[in-house]
């Protein structure tokens, strides 16, 4: 599989409602597409502490993108 990079808004919401899968987490919405956004190795639910912190800004990501999650390879950056 091949890294992509990409920019979104990173924010944290509800996803899933009325699911097994109904959780607030951390997600990175672009123009295309939204994604829950995970870190190697971190809990895959819930929300991730070092993610959390970019809530409401805009940052460009490195990582594999998949249906729905896009787990990252490396630290996102924050653009604004």
């Amino acid at each position: 599989m091949k890294t992509t990079s990409t920019t979104g808004t990173i924010s944290i919401r509800r996803v899933a409602a009325d699911s097994k899968s109904d959780q607030v987490t951390v997600v990175l919405t672009t123009p295309d597409h939204a994604w829950l956004l995970r870190r190697t190795g971190q809990q895959p639910f819930g929300i991730d502490p070092d993610l959390a912190e970019l809530d409401g800004r805009r940052v460009a990501v490195t990582g594999y993108a998949g249906g729905g999650v896009f787990l990252l390879t490396e630290d996102p950056v924050a653009l604004d």
